[in-house]
């Protein structure tokens, strides 16, 4: 798993039953990913596109990972906010 943004790691821990950390901005917004497998500590800051860790399995089948994006006291939509939303297109 790669980071999806530049920033600092503010919080890198286990939540209940998942690892998950989470990146600050420059601009303050935080972006969570969980499940996270850890094989080394995460660096202090990261770059977007570092590799910080891989997608924990057993969460679902196949592997997934969700990705969480807070604005100020807004949680928003981390895919159109991102620019990773996937556009539905029809083929025929």
């Amino acid at each position: 798993m790669r980071a999806p943004v530049s920033g600092s790691v503010s919080f890198s821990g286990r939540v209940v039953d998942r690892v998950v950390i989470t990146i600050t901005t420059a601009e303050g917004h935080k972006v969570t990913l969980e499940p996270v497998e850890l094989d080394r500590e995460p660096p202090k800051t990261v770059r977007a596109g570092e590799r910080i860790g891989l997608v924990a399995r057993g969460h679902c089948s196949g592997g997934c990972l969700h990705i969480g994006l807070r604005v100020g006291d807004q949680y928003r939509s981390p895919a159109r906010e991102l620019g990773i939303e996937r556009r539905a297109v029809l083929v025929e």
